[in-house]
């Protein structure tokens, strides 16, 4: 399987969130970001919900000239096929058309997980997801079970998973409650939308008050 030349750090991550969530979607944005959604779930969402309400704003001629070359040019079709489940029935002619201009001939994926770094290797959860693989993943040959689209009411709850300061009492009510032990997968459980694996360990290793023990798989944190 190819993968990008350079996957995005955390600050990169955070970057592409405050882009999207201050501006209007623009052609360049749409591009630089779409793939990192194989990294980030919530990325994907709010990409997923900036196409629902800007797509008439987007040239679609553009979107697939940029899309030629790129590395998983597949990942665009799964946020395109999200979208529009939440596509008014009176504007779905139009967004279909909008949408078969960018995924003229689009190949589909090699068969592979969709998210990456999210579950580990050959883990129970990774076959779950096969099992369980939505519709949307399957038509573009991905695994992945984890919709990228909310119904509206969630939209400002779902946000909230992205401030740092919000996040980090969730994982302090957690350590209270929890033996003052934690592990990147359990404060992942946390949080009713998954936010992205490079984020939660960032978190757990620079929290003031945890001391990492192990290595790699079997890390855990205690509190100092």
């Amino acid at each position: 399987m190819k993968g990008l030349s350079q996957i995005p750090s955390l600050n990169e991550l955070i970057k592409a969130y405050n882009v999207l969530q201050s501006q209007d979607l623009t052609e360049k944005n749409l591009l630089d970001y779409f793939q990192w959604v194989r990294f980030d779930p919530r990325l994907g969402e709010i990409l997923v919900q900036k196409l629902f309400h800007d797509w008439k704003s987007l040239n679609p001629f553009k979107i697939y000239q940029g899309l030629q070359g790129t590395v998983w040019p597949s990942v665009m079709g799964v946020l395109l096929d999200s979208v529009q489940i939440k596509i008014l029935k009176n504007e779905s002619k139009s967004f279909q058309a909008w949408k078969t201009s960018i995924l003229y001939k689009m190949n589909k994926a090699e068969f592979q997980q969709f998210f990456i770094g999210l579950s580990a290797f050959a883990g129970k959860k990774v076959s779950e997801q096969v099992e369980n693989s939505n519709k949307i993943f399957k038509k573009w040959n991905f695994y992945g079970s984890h919709l990228l689209y909310n119904k509206e009411k969630n939209q400002k709850n779902d946000k909230s998973l992205f401030n740092k300061v919000d996040r980090l009492k969730k994982l302090n009510q957690y350590l209270c409650k929890n033996k003052n032990r934690i592990t990147v997968n359990d404060y992942l459980k946390i949080f009713p939308v998954p936010i992205s694996r490079r984020v939660a360990e960032m978190d757990l290793k620079n929290h003031s008050k945890l001391t990492p023990k192990g290595y790699t798989k079997n890390r855990y944190y205690i509190q100092k």
